[in-house]
């Protein structure tokens, strides 16, 4: 009987004592529990790349390579974009296969929204216009100017599209993206500064207009 009434006894106090450290356990729980989470976007953006042959006002060089992206959101356009400055050797080109060896990179400017900019894209995809003004970073000279920015987008006849999806597993974690792409591609016209893309006959260019829908989804174990 002795023996009974000390087991139970000491079952008593164990209870109590490991009582507060297993609700302490039950209310962490829920912290081992997997981190879960998925991101959804949509939208539309226009894309740009161009090179430019010739000399440019205050900018060094003679070719100039450049890229630009807009896209819209619920505010202002979200612009970026870039140039390279080049100067090249007679007969010789940037970035065209074993061309381009007689060819320096005298400068690189990147291009930067501001609040002055509206950034209109068709529906269906035939026609985008960004118009306002862009901040142009040249980092050979490290300083920082206000350009201004009109660009028109025409897209052409074909519209395609493109899915991507894949998914990813290791570690304890699980990644799934979808992308879905509508797109034309588009001539331009227009000018970032004193760039024009279509003020010589040498000036070449490629664009999209674009509508995207995204899906990510993550977990981890």
């Amino acid at each position: 009987m002795v023996n009974n009434a000390i087991t139970r006894r000491t079952a008593a106090v164990l209870t109590a004592a490991l009582l507060p450290t297993l609700g302490g356990l039950a209310a962490a729980a829920p912290a081992q529990a997997d981190t879960e989470w998925t991101y959804r976007s949509s939208g539309k953006y226009v894309q740009a790349h161009w090179v430019e042959r010739g000399r440019i006002e205050d900018v060094k060089g003679n070719w100039h390579v450049g890229y630009l992206s807009a896209r819209k959101t619920s505010s202002e356009p979200d612009v970026y974009g870039y140039v390279v400055d080049y100067a090249c050797e007679r007969g010789e080109e940037p970035n065209r296969g074993r061309k381009g060896r007689g060819c320096d990179v005298k400068s690189y400017r990147e291009i930067r929204s501001t609040d002055d900019l509206v950034l209109r894209i068709d529906s269906e995809l035939k026609a985008a216009r960004l118009k306002g003004t862009v901040t142009i970073k040249n980092y050979d000279a490290d300083d920082r100017v206000r350009a201004a920015v009109d660009i028109t987008w025409t897209g052409d006849k074909v519209v395609y599209t493109r899915l991507r999806e894949y998914t990813r597993r290791g570690d304890g974690k699980r990644y799934r993206v979808r992308n879905y792409r509508e797109y034309r591609r588009a001539q331009i016209e227009g000018s970032v500064g004193a760039m024009n893309f279509t003020d010589d006959d040498s000036d070449s260019s490629r664009a999209k207009v674009v509508r995207y829908r995204q899906y990510e989804h993550f977990i981890e174990d």
